[in-house]
């Protein structure tokens, strides 16, 4: 009986033994796979990573058949140290010059360990202004607008420039507030608190003025003058984004897609269509975009896709200007006020290729000028995206030297009642030489807040206002970011795009 007992107990262990083994194992093939899984996922990562690194050393090796790449061809590229054989291949799904792409690039990688594959899938996307709602490449006044003929003036401030140059250093003041990413390629100055609802980036290479130097950390990436509060994100390093040096490509697309005007033009936006006044347009270059026989007249026309204003070699007549009300004159109580013309406003000589825009845009349009763009009302979207966001209405102003917001004073007394105030510019502004500024900000009462909804990007900063904890004169900023652009979802036509753009990863999916 005990014998029998006892392999009763024998038999019985033996089952569980068998059945724990039987299920270890079972449990093993499972877990192999998952880790070969976890593993192909990430050198199709590497492969992704890859394929970056070479962009990067050439922005068109999206179009290269690099036969020295194995990772182009279906036996992929070995990852080097893999004790598990791990490889990586990638194809090129979408190219950029693709109807439909958006100028983005979307290349598949695929990893492989042990039998096993998995893929991701990712969008890459050129460097561009649009991904910031506020970018400079120097945090100081355009010598055109304070005098000063010191070299020092064109630099950076890590490059040499200082404040006893005469350079008009502008700082983020008490109660700035930028809604989005930015980016400047110089050192900016913070003075009271700021908030930079974004990351916040910066150029600057440390020590200042010495070589070799390295990039910025911590408070090196920023100037405190006083005090400096972050609510939300401090400053930190960021590579240069380079603005170009002229907008003739996009003068070159207005010729051929858009259309051109000469001379100072007044241009309203209505939804679709636009009207225009252009006396100094003799020539059109094409015919829906103007009829020079009646260009005394201001003509309503198509919405185009990219509008150029060229400086007029010829003659012009000075009172169509003045007919359009530039310099404004005006009577407040009886007594007759005339326009001031001289400091920091823009010249309305009829001959400079200056466009004048107001009004509500219902398309996708990019303006660009010779001169400047004087922003005469408040320019919009007839579908505001933060109402609607599936609107499609987007605009983009790109002049070669100077976006102005228009604030016409004679001496101290504001010539405009609120109500003509430009309060809003929906719009991704570039500007080529020098700034997005406000035409007497020095002047005047305080007119509250400028709203700019979009994204800017200029040479030189501009200044929108004075004052410390409160603004004196001027504008406080509100400038807010078009999320649309960050996605890469929309952009203007034919909006220009940094020098030596680097390519970018927007997104990566599985599969």
């Amino acid at each position: 009986m005990t014998l029998l007992f006892s392999m009763a107990v024998l038999f019985t262990l033996s089952g569980f033994l068998l059945l724990t083994l039987t299920v270890a194992l079972r449990q093993q093939t499972p877990t192999r796979i998952d880790q070969d899984a976890k593993a192909a996922t990430a050198a199709a990562q590497a492969g992704l990573d890859d394929y970056l690194s070479r962009l990067t050393n050439n922005q068109s090796y999206w179009q290269s058949t690099d036969g020295t790449n194995t990772a182009l061809t279906s036996t992929g590229a070995l990852i080097p140290g893999s004790s598990s054989g791990a490889r990586f291949r990638y194809e090129v799904v979408t190219a950029p010059n693709e109807a439909g792409s958006g100028g983005r690039l979307v290349v598949r990688a695929t990893g492989e360990v042990n039998g096993t594959n998995r893929s991701l899938t990712a969008t890459f996307q050129p460097g561009s202004f649009l991904n910031y709602v506020y970018l400079t490449d120097k945090e100081s006044l355009s010598p055109l607008y304070t005098g000063s003929g010191s070299s020092a003036c064109t630099k950076r401030w890590w490059q040499g420039r200082n404040s006893g140059s005469g350079c008009g250093e502008i700082q983020f003041g008490f109660g700035d507030r930028i809604n989005g990413p930015m980016h400047t390629n110089d050192t900016p100055m913070i003075g009271g608190t700021i908030t930079f609802a974004g990351r916040a980036t910066t150029s600057t290479m440390t020590p200042y003025g010495s070589s070799p130097t390295t990039a910025c950390t911590g408070t090196s990436c920023y100037r405190v003058n006083g005090s400096a509060s972050f609510t939300a994100y401090r400053p930190e390093y960021g590579a240069l984004v380079q603005i170009p040096s002229s907008n003739t490509e996009l003068a070159d697309n207005a010729a051929e897609y858009g259309c051109v005007y000469y001379g100072a033009t007044h241009i309203t936006f209505n939804g679709t269509t636009m009207t225009v006044y252009s006396p100094g347009t003799t020539v059109a270059n094409r015919t829906q975009c103007f009829n020079p026989a009646n260009r005394s007249s201001a003509q309503t026309v198509a919405l185009a896709p990219a509008i150029y204003v060229r400086d007029l070699t010829s003659a012009c007549t000075q009172t169509n200007q003045q007919a359009r009300g530039f310099p404004l004159t005006r009577t407040i109580a009886g007594y007759t006020y005339t326009e001031s013309t001289g400091g920091v406003t823009p010249s309305y000589t009829c001959n400079l290729g200056t466009a004048y825009l107001r009004g509500s845009v219902n398309g996708n349009v990019t303006v660009g000028s010779t001169q400047d763009i004087i922003v005469t009302g408040n320019l919009t979207y007839t579908n505001d995206p933060l109402v609607h966001p599936e609107s499609t209405d987007v605009l983009g102003l790109v002049p070669g030297h100077t976006v102005w917001v228009y604030h016409p004073v004679s001496g101290s007394t504001e010539l405009l009642d609120a109500g003509q105030r430009v309060n809003r510019i929906d719009a991704a502004i570039l500007t080529i030489q020098d700034s997005f500024i406000v035409q007497y900000y020095n002047q005047g009462s305080p007119l509250g807040a400028l709203t700019v909804y979009g994204s800017l990007a200029q040479n030189y900063r501009g200044t929108v206002g004075t004052g410390g904890s409160t603004i004196a004169t001027g504008y406080s900023k509100d400038y807010r970011y078009d999320s649309r652009f960050a996605s890469g979802a929309i952009q203007p036509t034919y909006f220009l795009k940094p020098l030596a753009a680097q390519w970018e990863f927007q997104s990566v999916t599985d599969g």
